[in-house]
């Protein structure tokens, strides 16, 4: 006779619930434990996310993504892709942040890459806005971008897109559904904003905005 478990734990909030029907205690539980677990890791990251305590300074965002680029080499390679990267201004914010920010985005844009063409992804930065002389001096920010020629996203999921564990073409790439998460919590800590557009079948472009200078007192 099968039993059935339920695992339940709370963290920041956030309650889980893991159910297994266990016609074999050691496997099936045992499996639920697991994906209970890798829940809660994620679920931490998101947290530290925003707890962590920043190291404030100029970043260079140029150097940032090269590195990550050239750390992706191989897996770009392995999909045929072409990275293009266009002047990037630096940026104020903490280091690590920024680079787990834009090292999100590009993992997702080569990881939903459309197997059936050549995938392409560029990383740019858009104009700044002119700045009236005679106006006050608004905290100057800078809009990043990463586009590619991907999959997309389906209209009725653009709205769930920066949400935790919401994955789409789970049958492309594996993940735990919290990197966009993380993403918009970490920019939002620098005072900017992340938004992205997609067409279904024609790519996506995240769009990040971030201050170029500290804010003054």
């Amino acid at each position: 006779m099968s039993k059935q478990a339920c695992l339940q734990w709370s963290i920041n909030g956030w309650r889980i619930f893991s159910t297994a029907t266990c016609a074999n205690p050691c496997n099936t539980c045992g499996g639920a434990v697991t994906q209970a677990a890798a829940i809660i890791e994620a679920l931490l990251r998101i947290s530290r996310a925003g707890r962590l305590e920043y190291q404030w300074q100029r970043v260079s965002v140029a150097r940032v993504v090269v590195r990550i680029v050239d750390n992706l080499r191989s897996a770009i390679e392995a999909r045929g892709a072409v990275v293009t990267v266009r002047d990037l201004p630096p940026a104020w914010g903490d280091p690590a942040a920024i680079e787990q920010i834009f090292s999100n985005l590009i993992g997702n844009a080569l990881n939903y890459l459309d197997p059936a063409r050549s995938g392409r992804i560029e990383i740019g930065a858009l104009e700044p806005e002119p700045v009236e002389a005679n106006g006050p001096r608004p905290l100057r920010m800078r809009t990043y971008y990463v586009r590619d020629n991907g999959l997309g996203i389906p209209a009725a999921y653009m709205s769930k897109v920066f949400r935790a564990f919401q994955r789409l073409h789970v049958d492309v790439a594996s993940g735990d559904g919290v990197g966009l998460a993380v993403v918009r919590r970490t920019v939002e800590r620098h005072g900017g904003r992340v938004w992205v557009e997609s067409a279904e079948g024609a790519g996506s472009t995240f769009f990040v905005v971030l201050p170029e200078q500290p804010a003054r007192l």
